[in-house]
């Protein structure tokens, strides 16, 4: 549905994860992007940390925010054009977590 969008949280006890599946087209490096927007009174460096899983690997990191409502995880590199799961899993509690409203796997070193 275009104009629709969901805005996740609550997401911040160990263990608690959110997964889907996508298909990529293009094999290279990428950014693990986390759009999110801090809980009222709650500043930029979150307590807690994320880890992504995708392709066999894992990454695993605080909110390392580079602008406001824009955090980076890690990096990843996938390979082989195909059909993926993306797990995204909370690895250690939050105090306050922030609202989650994408995640987005941005190409590192290549044409976008």
């Amino acid at each position: 549905m275009p104009g629709r969008a969901i805005t996740v949280s609550g997401f911040q006890t160990k263990g608690q994860a959110l997964s889907w599946d996508f298909k990529l087209y293009k094999p290279g490096t990428y950014e693990v992007v986390i759009n999110c927007r801090a809980a009222r009174n709650q500043n930029r460096n979150a307590e807690g940390k994320l880890r992504a899983n995708v392709a066999g690997q894992s990454v695993e990191n605080k909110l390392n925010f580079r602008n406001p409502g824009e955090a980076i995880l890690g990096t990843v590199q996938i390979d082989t054009p195909g059909t993926y799961t993306f797990t995204l899993e909370v690895a250690s509690d939050f105090n306050s977590a922030p609202r989650y409203r994408a995640v987005t796997l941005v190409p590192v070193g290549q044409d976008k």
